[in-house]
């Protein structure tokens, strides 16, 4: 890796964090009262991610936890907004840098800074 491959990786990185990746992928949502939902991932942030496909409205606040892909245990958070079958979660931590890498890298693919 050059010196130039590293910005732009940092670049990337960096850019990921204040715009969520677009996805769509296959996720589970675990609400409070223990119900399990099959959602979709839409997007993806250090911070949060936003699910589409859910079959319930939940408060604000309200807390929950996604499977996210890849994944072998829940990432806990709140719901921040839900209407319309789509659900904003805030996570409770925002994802370790490595974790988020191994999403974007294994899940969403790579896609360069010109």
């Amino acid at each position: 890796m050059t010196v130039q491959d590293s910005v732009s990786t940092e670049q990337r990185f960096e850019r990921e964090e204040r715009s969520p990746a677009r996805v769509s992928l296959s996720a589970r949502l675990l609400a409070a009262s223990g119900d399990v939902y099959d959602v979709q991932l839409i997007n993806l942030s250090y911070k949060g991610c936003g699910i589409g496909n859910v079959p319930v409205t939940l408060d604000r606040s309200t807390p929950v936890a996604v499977e996210l892909p890849g994944l072998t245990e829940f990432t806990v958070g709140r719901v921040a907004w839900s209407e319309f079958g789509q659900m904003g979660i805030e996570f409770e931590a925002p994802l370790f840098e490595p974790v988020f890498r191994y999403l974007h890298d294994k899940l969403f693919g790579l896609e360069e800074v010109s």
